[in-house]
């Protein structure tokens, strides 16, 4: 888990390969791993996930609003669809994607976000 604070662990993982067959575009199924770490219930409102300086693909900006509550101590999966875009077609993921996930919650009357921005594939 990555963090930028300490109420909220976040982790963000590309759940399948990513295949361009024969286009520029293909989809990406993400996964974004919510930790709660604060002593109360926190509900998970957006999810917000973009990569940026990538050379030869990446995807395009999502965005998903939730209504969803992690219990202290609890994990939970939320599942992320994007459009991955190549700049040639029939092409093969050759660098590491990197992303950048802003994930904004309530935790009782206060509202904050935490920021994962990392790796989540390897070729």
């Amino acid at each position: 888990m990555s963090t930028s604070g300490g109420r909220a662990g976040v982790a963000v993982t590309l759940a399948s390969p990513v295949f361009f067959g024969s286009g520029t575009t293909a989809p990406a199924n993400i996964e974004v791993l919510v930790e709660n770490r604060a002593g109360v219930p926190i509900v998970v409102r957006n999810i917000n996930i973009q990569s940026s300086g990538m050379l030869s693909w990446g995807i395009y900006p999502t965005q998903r609003m939730f209504n969803e509550t992690i219990n202290p101590g609890e994990a939970k999966a939320f599942p992320m669809f994007a459009t991955a875009a190549a700049r040639a077609s029939r092409m093969t993921p050759n660098e590491p994607l990197t992303v950048r996930a802003v994930v904004q919650f309530d935790a009782g009357k206060e509202r904050f976000q935490e920021i994962f921005t990392g790796g989540v594939y390897q070729p």
